[in-house]
């Protein structure tokens, strides 16, 4: 492996593992667990993968490690949901509900998708895996597409926290699904894009997720599209259906 991609797995590691004991300085950890253990994991995955470099279990440790990244980035998405409608129980549990059959109704489009497209690779595991890379990623930018409309509507400021982990999240997520959409249809050159472009995706966001950590939290929210009172009988109105439904 060239010096360049090794930069690329040096550098955001050297900003997971700052952002993340900024965090517990802050006791951000506190507010979000998820993120910051998705940071010490991406930490711990970054150093298995630069003590492997030069054996044979590379491979399977960067396909493995990739899938649990992917798995925790559904638990980081799920977090980000939680916060944003922290306020609003009813409505929280109805967003919760939508998200479960959104990511449902998202993976099978994902898997018809996929399923229906002939890719260029002659290695049917690592087809296989990008066939699931690109399905996650599929359902991921759709679940991140409803996550900013829920704070937009909701209020949610830019300077937020929450917001900053799910922009950086939408960035990376959204270069990768592009990349390994090339490397399944463009051959060669697509797989120099998804060499290149996925770290760098990566960097950004992960340069995102630090400056968002290092400055100040505004203490309040922007103005919600819905006044108070509004989002109030929401979900009371809420709240009334569902004990109806159960009684």
């Amino acid at each position: 492996m060239s010096s360049f991609p090794v930069v690329l797995l040096i550098m955001p590691t050297a900003l997971e593992a700052g952002t993340a004991a900024m965090m517990w300085h802050r006791r951000l950890h506190r507010e979000l667990p998820t993120f910051f253990s998705y940071l010490v994991y991406q930490c711990l995955w970054a150093l298995a993968l630069f003590l492997s470099l030069s054996g044979k279990n590379y491979v399977y440790t960067y396909w493995v490690g990739d899938a649990v990244s992917m798995a925790l980035g559904f638990a980081v998405i799920y977090e980000l949901f939680a916060i944003v409608l922290q306020d609003y129980e009813a409505i929280r549990n109805l967003g919760f509900l939508l998200y479960k059959w959104s990511a449902v109704v998202l993976l099978f489009v994902a898997v018809i998708s996929c399923a229906t497209t002939q890719g260029s690779e002659t290695n049917q595991w690592v087809a296989a895996l990008l066939t699931l890379e690109r399905g996650v990623r599929i359902v991921q930018c759709g679940l991140l597409a409803f996550l900013f409309l829920f704070a937009k509507y909701l209020g949610l400021s830019w300077r937020s926290y929450a917001f900053g982990v799910a922009l950086g999240f939408a960035l990376f997520v959204s270069v990768e699904l592009v990349v390994t959409a090339a490397r399944w249809h463009a051959g060669t050159v697509g797989r120099e894009m998804y060499y290149w472009l996925k770290p760098l995706s990566f960097d950004c966001a992960t340069l995102i997720w630090a400056v968002y950590v290092l400055q100040r939290e505004p203490k309040t929210n922007a103005q919600p599209r819905f006044s108070p009172s509004e989002l109030d009988n929401w979900n009371l109105a809420l709240r009334q259906l569902v004990q109806r439904q159960w009684n």
